[in-house]
């Protein structure tokens, strides 16, 4: 299995363009020690030993300068603007793939905004925290309709995941508790954030949708799993917990244990 992904990764690898050097050998080195040949007497002998090296290009932001053609009429009543670039984020002077970085590196790389102002300023484009954040919000709100869209997606689908995650966020002088909600269908994975742990949002998710909403014993997800609306399918990983941690009582627990072991080597199976 090893040896099969490092053919997987190194097969990907050699999918990126390359940029190839080549070395000679001097002519000084062109002698040889059993003839008398000389630099012009060697020839090619196949295409050359080959090697390969990976290297890091650092990313750099590059300054595009707009310039729109102005006319005007010989008799100077009629001028004319040809249109400008489509600003992704309106009347901003950040370009759409800086604003897609930017989020790629907070949500995707977990990098804080503060960190990428120091990547900035060491590539001598020294940028605001304060216009990071309202780029990052700007663009949170471009691509609402398509996290609402994903959601609804999810909601359609017979089985769904479900989980609730705390977070810390700031509130005057100390933090609050805040939550992040994960929803999970086969390849979609939606969040919501919720000031709360209320049962307010699987019912704005999931709604009166029907099926199978695999999550623990939380009681907040309890209006959404009626018989009206979705089963509840236990999460067995809690389940194995409380009896791991009866065992120190009660050593039939061990029983329960070996029958989930069997469930997850189906699983890992399929």
């Amino acid at each position: 299995e090893a040896q099969r992904k490092r053919q997987e990764n190194a097969k990907k690898k050699g999918q990126r363009p390359a940029e190839e050097h080549r070395y000679g050998v001097g002519d000084e080195k062109k002698q040889c020690p059993h003839c008398e040949c000389g630099p012009s007497d060697f020839k090619p002998l196949g295409p050359g030993k080959s090697s390969t090296t990976w290297d890091w290009v650092v990313g750099h932001v590059v300054r595009h300068v707009h310039v729109q053609e102005c006319l005007v009429c010989p008799c100077g009543k009629t001028k004319l603007t040809a249109r400008g670039p489509q600003r992704v984020l309106g009347r901003t002077r950040h370009g759409a793939k800086l604003v897609a970085h930017l989020v790629v590196t907070k949500c995707a790389d977990a990098i804080p905004l503060f960190r990428f102002v120091k990547q900035c300023r060491r590539i001598k484009v020294p940028m605001a925290e304060s216009t990071l954040v309202d780029l990052f919000q700007r663009a949170g709100m471009r691509a609402r309709p398509l996290a609402a869209r994903e959601l609804a997606l999810i909601a359609q689908q017979d089985i769904v995941q479900g989980d609730e995650t705390p977070m810390p966020v700031q509130a005057k002088g100390k933090t609050r508790k805040a939550y992040i909600w994960t929803f999970l269908s086969g390849k979609l994975i939606g969040y919501v954030f919720s000031p709360s742990r209320s049962g307010e949002t699987p019912r704005k998710v999931l709604g009166a949708s029907q099926g199978t909403l695999v999550v623990d014993a939380y009681t907040g997800y309890n209006d959404v799993c009626t018989p009206e609306r979705r089963q509840r399918g236990g999460c067995l990983a809690h389940c194995r917990r409380k009896h791991f941690d009866a065992m120190a009582k009660a050593a039939e627990a061990r029983k329960a244990l070996d029958i989930i072991l069997d469930v997850y080597k189906v699983e890992h199976e399929a």
